[in-house]
């Protein structure tokens, strides 16, 4: 599942994303596998792991790169042309590559109503009481 969100990553980081896609996905799926009554409300466990990579994928990219673009942002004010990083050069225009990007990922979970806290979680139960909440919530919407 996080392999559609990773095909454009270097390999470094895109491997780094899979693996913890892997440990976080088995944690879930012992929890679901476990206490099936407890998680009963859960019709469709590959939309879980979807939403799981999506929050993999949002946590480790998609944050990075609103914060390097608020940082070069504030750099580029004061007249700085472009920022050195290693043997990389970010200027204006990969801080706009970087932008549509985040543009692009945030217009995908506006599509869906999803709100960028369920993202925010410690562990997989913390996550699948998340998921839980927008479940109610998208059919209470549908309602």
């Amino acid at each position: 599942m996080i392999r559609m969100f990773c095909k454009e990553l270097p390999r470094t980081l895109s491997q780094l994303l899979y693996n913890e896609y892997q440990v976080a996905r088995k944690g879930l799926d012992f929890l679901l596998e476990t206490y099936p009554q407890r998680y009963k409300w859960v019709d469709d466990p590959e939309i879980i792991r979807l939403l799981l990579a999506l929050s993999i994928f949002y946590r480790r990219v998609i944050a990075q790169l609103e914060s390097a673009m608020s940082f070069s942002r504030r750099l580029f004010k004061s007249n700085v042309s472009y920022i050195e990083i290693g043997v990389d050069q970010i200027d204006h225009d990969q801080v706009e590559k970087m932008s549509k990007t985040v543009r692009d990922f945030y217009g995908l979970l506006k599509g869906f109503s999803i709100s960028v806290e369920l993202f925010d979680y410690y562990d997989s139960r913390e996550f699948l009481s998340k998921v839980k909440q927008y479940k109610d919530f998208i059919e209470k919407e549908q309602d």
